[in-house]
């Protein structure tokens, strides 16, 4: 059994980023093309509520997408822009339920102290590759 080291897996990761780039840009641009086309229609409209919900929304999406097409680069298929989208989309509320009770326990345990705060930062990493 191969030992589990920093450059193994760094290494692994940039390989499997390497050879699905383009799938994995196409579906952040994807999702987050309605943005885009906001941002340059009106320039203005950034600075709305309402835009920037959005905004977060389709982070996460963007985020659950790219997640599940790891996942599947990972079991050596080919991860496709559709399916990585259906799946962001799918999981968005998981994921943003992950991602604010993260948030609320990296808070909690920075008004603790730092330590905890950090502490709980690292153990929540990884938060939203678990709801995916």
């Amino acid at each position: 059994m191969d030992r589990l080291s920093p450059g193994a897996v760094l290494g692994r990761s940039f390989s499997l980023w390497g050879r699905h780039f383009l799938a994995f840009t196409a579906v952040v641009v994807a999702i987050h093309l309605p943005m885009l086309l906001v941002a340059a229609v009106a320039p203005g409209a950034g600075e709305s509520r309402l835009v920037s919900v959005l905004s977060s929304l389709l982070g996460l999406v963007a985020a659950g997408a790219l997640t599940a097409g790891t996942l599947r680069g990972l079991r050596g298929e080919v991860p496709r822009v559709g399916e990585m989208a259906r799946a962001g989309v799918a999981r968005v509320w998981a994921v943003l339920g992950a991602s604010i009770l993260s948030g609320i326990a990296i808070v909690l345990g920075a008004l603790l102290l730092l330590v905890p705060g950090v502490i709980l930062a690292c153990a929540t990493a990884v938060a939203i590759p678990v709801t995916i």
